[in-house]
């Protein structure tokens, strides 16, 4: 028998043809069901891929055996007569029809079916989510991204020591922010571009793809003895085109390293300008405010630390800080970020200095040297709204003067969207939150303060939805203003999961205390105050000699669930927690904790000069002025 005639014997030729038809069977429901979850381009080309790959062990496999009414044998133990091979060829001629029907009707459907449209009249009633609210017209009528996006990537560190990432990430960053200050580009924020840090497996279209952006910009940095080596390029992430790329050698001194910044920000506004037949103004220089390179690289540094801050890196950020300050005490930058990092330290639990003091000298400082410093100007706003002389009003202007300064300074923001929160009008913290996600979709503070300002308006779902995006990532801070809502909402597992990661934050080995953190939230009938008592007494047994109690936040932290609303610490009630406008507390509302809490605030002396917010109103029947009620 000739080869072909023994291919038809064994079915192999119908094999080969069932297996292309359902693999693109596969590939056809792949791309529609795969979108709906957001799962990355990458996994249908790996699909597609594996599909690719089986397909000649597919052929040896039919090849080498015989599917009989015995079941599945080897070819030369296989003992079908005629019409059983018969029947084996009618069954996968069958399969192969209904797949390929299946996959030709599946394709007419997508490329019939109608791109859903919003019903007429709901823009004005339904609340639009930040990632809608801000797409573009010009998004809506395209399928590409905007030709004039881009992303700019994290510098790679090629230093010999590979210890120079914060410099590095510095670079691009100082370009980012040129790019960012021209009108007529739509830059990706640090955040959402800083993502792709680690995942080096991904090509720049992938990314590209992610990010929703034409254009992305890579480089890396070398870094050695007295010089530097930049390297920069330009890519068209549709077409893999390298428009433009470059490479400085200089001494590395801070004058080199800011006109290198400025001229590869000059270049790429050049290259865009070219393609988009547009002109682009690129005069914003990347001007450092420092001639000193190790001012300049302990700024870098020290930015980066705060910006990724927790307990371990603010110290370390507050070091590099002081040590930019000290090599160039003229350094306006740098003082207004270690200003800002002192104003946070003693929410952070940090108290072996007067950081309060210290973050006024620093940010008085960066404001004679240069009176728009963004970063100066916001933390100047956080010391107008705490103790001694709160005053709101002036911490409000001060974050906006800070956000005219610079539109893109994402902390500044998101602590507006948190002093509006503090003060009850959660309608004003609801917009402030939304522009801070505009600038900044990914950052996680952002995604924070807004899922808390929309669980306290009500907005159950959305909230605990924009909360799931940062689990896993040191935020567990926030997670008392959603228990009270995620108990009431009987939402078990989440409840247990959160409540998890808090007793990691409380300290190592808590977790113990999860199932009384538990029952205390969900069941009525359990003797809080009793298992508080055992609670606080078992903490302050297993501290170690010289450990200190927990600080007032993580106090609260777990003393709400338990309804002990008059043992949360006083000095919480000096920060800007807002922990007084917590939804599903039982009784917190009527508390007489949490009028104090308000009053100790000093919210109605705002109140009552601009007016009270929604839920809260003066009590005049009493012939006071000064009462008030709130719901």
């Amino acid at each position: 028998m000739n080869f072909f005639g023994e291919l038809k014997r064994r079915n192999v030729i119908r094999v080969a043809l069932f297996y292309l038809v359902a693999s693109w069977l596969v590939v056809q429901i792949a791309e529609t069901v795969l979108p709906v979850f957001d799962v990355p381009n990458a996994f249908l080309r790996g699909i597609i891929v594996v599909l690719a790959i089986g397909f000649v062990p597919a052929l040896v496999f039919a090849w080498a055996f015989e599917l009989t009414p015995d079941g599945l044998k080897r070819d030369k133990d296989a003992q079908a007569g005629p019409a059983a091979k018969q029947q084996t060829a009618h069954k996968l001629n069958w399969a192969t029809l209904i797949a390929a029907v299946l996959a030709i009707g599946l394709l007419v459907a997508d490329r019939m079916m109608p791109e859903s449209a919003p019903e007429p009249g709901t823009a004005s009633t339904t609340h639009i989510a930040p990632e809608s609210a801000n797409a573009s017209p010009q998004s809506a009528e395209s399928a590409g991204p905007d030709p004039a996006s881009i992303a700019v990537l994290p510098f790679a560190d090629l230093s010999p020591q590979q210890d120079q990432g914060y410099f590095s990430d510095g670079i691009a960053e100082e370009i980012l922010n040129v790019l960012s200050k021209i009108e007529a580009l739509n830059v990706t924020s640090r955040t959402s571009a800083f993502a792709f840090k680690s995942q080096s497996e991904l090509s720049i279209r992938d990314i590209a793809e992610e990010l929703q952006v034409r254009h992305v910009l890579e480089g890396s940095v070398r870094k050695a003895a007295d010089t530097i080596r930049i390297t920069a390029q330009l890519i068209d992430a549709s077409s893999d085109q390298h428009l433009w790329s470059e490479t400085y050698d200089r001494q590395l001194t801070a004058e080199n390293v800011f006109a290198i910044q400025d001229e590869i920000a000059e270049a790429i506004t050049d290259a865009l300008a070219e393609r988009l037949e547009v002109a682009l103004d690129s005069h914003s220089a990347a001007s450092g405010g420092t001639d000193d390179i190790d001012a300049y690289e302990a700024f870098l540094a020290g930015r980066e630390l705060f910006i990724n801050r927790n307990y371990v890196n603010l110290p370390r950020a507050i070091e590099q800080l002081e040590m930019a300050v000290a090599a160039d005490p003229d350094f306006a930058r740098a003082h207004g970020w270690l200003a800002m990092a002192y104003v946070v330290a003693p929410s952070w639990g940090f108290v072996d200095r007067d950081y309060d003091k210290l973050a006024r000298q620093s940010s008085d400082r960066a404001l004679e040297l240069n009176p728009e410093t963004a970063a100066a100007l916001t933390a100047a706003a956080v010391l107008a709204r705490e103790f001694p002389d709160i005053n709101y009003q002036t911490a409000i202007e001060l974050f906006e003067r800070a956000i005219e300064v610079d539109p893109q300074f994402t902390t500044a923001h998101v602590w507006l969207a948190q002093t509006w929160r503090t003060l009850g009008f959660f309608d004003e913290a609801d917009r402030a939150a939304e522009r801070c996600l505009e600038v900044d979709p990914k950052y996680p503070i952002c995604i924070y303060t807004y899922a808390e300002i929309a669980s306290m308006q009500g907005r159950y779902e959305e909230s605990i939805s924009r909360l799931k995006t940062i689990f896993g990532t040191d935020h567990q801070e926030v997670y008392p203003a959603f228990l009270g809502n995620v108990s009431r909402a009987g939402d078990e597992m989440l409840l247990y999961l959160m409540l998890r990661e808090l007793a990691d934050m409380i300290g190592p080995g808590s977790r113990w205390m999860v199932p009384d953190l538990v029952r205390a939230l969900s069941d009525e009938r359990y003797d809080r105050a009793s298992a508080l008592d055992r609670l606080e007494a078992r903490i302050q047994s297993e501290l170690g000699p010289g450990e200190p109690p927990p600080d007032p936040y993580t106090k609260t932290a777990y003393v709400l669930p338990f309804g002990a609303y008059g043992r949360i610490p006083p000095e919480d009630m000096s920060e800007a927690t807002g922990w007084w406008w917590f939804r599903g507390y039982p009784g917190l509302a009527e508390s007489t904790a949490r009028k104090r809490a308000i009053i100790a605030r000093k919210l109605p002396e705002y109140w009552r000069e601009h007016g009270f917010p929604p839920q809260c109103r003066p009590i005049v029947a009493t012939g006071s002025g000064d009462d008030f009620e709130c719901d």
